[in-house]
């Protein structure tokens, strides 16, 4: 990561870092064998972490609208990473706090945000060395997918739009322009590992399709960085769309794309969206939509802005 420093608010008694959300544009499943993926951070989405030094003791709260579902995972990959580093829960100080209002399951890289925030505090706690830290992330978030490519550990640590390609210095990518783009919760969660190995079957299954795939969907985000890397106009927006468009039609070739997320698309579309893709791995979790003018309200209100 070319020596990436992680961002804490940091005086050595306490620290504050915001471990946000993120957005695929385009890219997703072929990243994990090197192709480039586009993606923006989230920051309406975040987990909170507020650290608070105490030699006596180690205490750690949960709080926020996913605090719950936050702290059933925490502790089983809080132990998994102390294992790692031969170290044990009594080697542990300070008070640590937690609030989440990140979703898990949504494909808006909810798990990578725990592993970075785990990965992060051992860092501070002097256990793991900051050239260490990002792959030490990476390696946690397998827990999660089976393997990672780590692209949404990078926006973690980035907290900036990024083209990302997986064991190469990740790019600052900043657009010229700021399209309409929302999302919108599909109504089914998304599990990862599940889609990630259901791509990985076609390799065995269809090799010829698993390649023109991965093709089609490094064109996708070929793209979408063209039509972001010049100014709007009619031509950079049909651009996005056919971008959008492509990657969706992968999504739909993997057969990722279960029948309550195509009513939901339906329902956008008829509601005015241009285009619309899934974002993450699929089978459910949040769509991206494109707009060419402000959505009705009754969409919007269900919606969030994608601020690029």
């Amino acid at each position: 990561m070319n020596g990436l420093k992680v961002g804490f608010s940091n005086n050595m008694k306490s620290y504050t870092k915001f471990l946000y959300a993120k957005c695929i544009l385009a890219g997703e499943h072929a990243v994990l064998r090197g192709s480039p993926a586009l993606v923006f951070p989230l920051k309406k989405y975040a987990i909170e972490m507020n650290y608070k030094d105490s030699k006596n003791y180690f205490d750690c709260t949960f709080s926020g609208p996913h605090g719950e579902t936050l702290k059933f995972l925490f502790w089983g990959l809080l132990e998994e990473a102390l294992k790692r580093i031969d170290k044990k829960r009594s080697d542990l100080t300070g008070d640590l706090q937690l609030t989440s209002y990140l979703p898990l399951g949504g494909g808006l890289g909810a798990s990578a945000a725990l592993c970075v925030g785990v990965g992060s505090f051992l860092n501070q706690m002097g256990f793991i060395a900051q050239d260490k830290l990002f792959e030490f992330c990476r390696s946690l978030e397998d827990q999660f997918h089976g393997e990672s490519s780590g692209v949404d550990i990078a926006i973690s640590f980035f907290e900036q739009p990024i083209l990302y390609q997986r064991d190469r210095a990740s790019e600052i990518f900043k657009p010229l322009w700021s399209p309409k783009l929302y999302l919108y919760y599909s109504g089914k969660k998304g599990i990862t590992s599940e889609c990630v190995n259901k791509v990985k079957l076609l390799k065995v299954t269809k090799p010829n399709v698993f390649s023109q795939l991965d093709s089609q969907m490094r064109s996708a985000v070929e793209m979408c960085l063209e039509a972001l890397s010049q100014n709007e106009t009619p031509k950079s927006f049909e651009l996005l769309n056919q971008g959008l468009k492509l990657g969706q039609e992968c999504f739909e070739q993997w057969d990722l794309v279960p029948a309550v997320v195509l009513e939901a698309i339906k329902n956008l579309k008829e509601g005015g969206a241009v285009q619309c893709k899934l974002t993450g791995s699929g089978g459910g979790g949040y769509i991206l939509s494109l707009w060419d003018q402000t959505p009705p309200k009754e969409l919007l209100d269900q919606m969030v802005e994608l601020q690029i």
